[in-house]
């Protein structure tokens, strides 16, 4: 379970570093006077085997399916669902009959500015774990030098109830933290 995650986490980066420079490669054959179909053809031939691996659906835009089968249903669905969406969309861009390069733009613009907010977003997060990581250990530094030169029982009430009002704060950081995902 845990080699199928890893691969996963690298099948996403390696998605997320790419999908933007095919994008540019479909863009300039298509400069180059080829068609939709033949750019995709050719940008999906020069990508590497694990490349290939994660973006094979682009070798199928072209694809005309009469019936989904089951085997084809379920490899679709292994791909993740950004994944599934680029390529609903590339292929709804490369079908249309008019100002394919266009289109191409602004979706590639629109996927930057998405990359963009992600990146903002993530640092935001891990922004809030840094300070609450930090005022955690001057939460420890105040506690130890209360208990070791006030003489503060560590047992007692208020600092019962400081532990307590504390350790629930982090948590909720924490776990709103790990909740909050950009959703597209």
């Amino acid at each position: 379970i845990l080699f199928y995650k890893i691969i996963d986490f690298f099948k996403e980066k390696s998605f997320e570093e790419l999908h933007i420079y095919i994008i540019e490669r479909i863009i300039l054959q298509i400069k180059a006077g080829k068609s939709a179909q033949v750019s995709a053809k050719n940008v999906f031939d020069d990508l590497t085997v694990w490349q290939k691996a994660i973006f094979s659906q682009l070798n199928k835009i072209f694809e005309v399916v009469f019936e989904v089968e089951p085997k084809k249903r379920s490899e679709f669905l292994q791909t993740m669902a950004s994944q599934a969406y680029y390529f609903q969309e590339l292929k709804i861009i490369l079908c249309s009959t008019g100002n394919v390069i266009e289109q191409l733009k602004s979706y590639q613009k629109a996927l930057r500015l998405q990359n963009n907010l992600r990146h903002r977003s993530r640092q935001a997060i891990q922004q809030t774990k840094a300070q609450a990581l930090v005022s955690f250990l001057i939460y420890v530094g105040f506690v130890v030098l209360s208990h070791k030169y006030l003489k503060f029982e560590l047992i007692s009430l208020t600092m019962l109830v400081s532990l307590i009002l504390f350790g629930t704060g982090q948590i909720m950081i924490f776990s709103l933290g790990g909740k909050i995902k950009w959703k597209t």
